[in-house]
């Protein structure tokens, strides 16, 4: 239930930001850190949900509003270890089950940045007809 008032406070909040940098950026030091708790809040509802694209561009929001959050670093890495865990059982499954592994390409580069090292891997796989 927390995870879902945090989704419908994060447009009024995400708003808010983009008025007051209209405006001159004079309440950037307390819409930011608020911004940024959010995102952090909802990328570890996603993650305790595996809903791994939720988490991903939900981190990629984080880093831009606030990178230098010490929440940055830790959920950075995680969601990185589980790209590459995704992509390990893609190849795995390649063969077995061509839709599965499809499926979990697709979750991997929705997770991550479009230049990322494991999204061009999962698309270049992607790219591969499937037998």
């Amino acid at each position: 239930m927390q995870a879902k008032k945090l989704d419908e406070a994060l447009p009024t909040l995400e708003r808010a930001m983009l008025l007051d940098i209209e405006l001159g950026s004079a309440l950037k030091d307390k819409i930011v850190p608020q911004l940024a708790d959010i995102y952090v809040a909802l990328i570890e509802s996603a993650m305790l949900a595996k809903e791994w694209e939720k988490a991903g561009t939900t981190l990629q929001a984080l880093r831009r509003a606030s990178p230098a959050h010490p929440k940055v670093e830790p959920l950075s890495q995680a969601v990185d270890q589980k790209a590459r865990e995704l992509l390990s059982e893609a190849m795995q499954l390649r063969e077995l089950t061509p839709m599965k592994a499809r499926r979990l390409l697709k979750t991997i580069i929705g997770m991550l940045p479009a230049n990322d090292p494991t999204a061009a891997k999962a698309k270049e796989q992607l790219a591969k007809p499937t037998r």
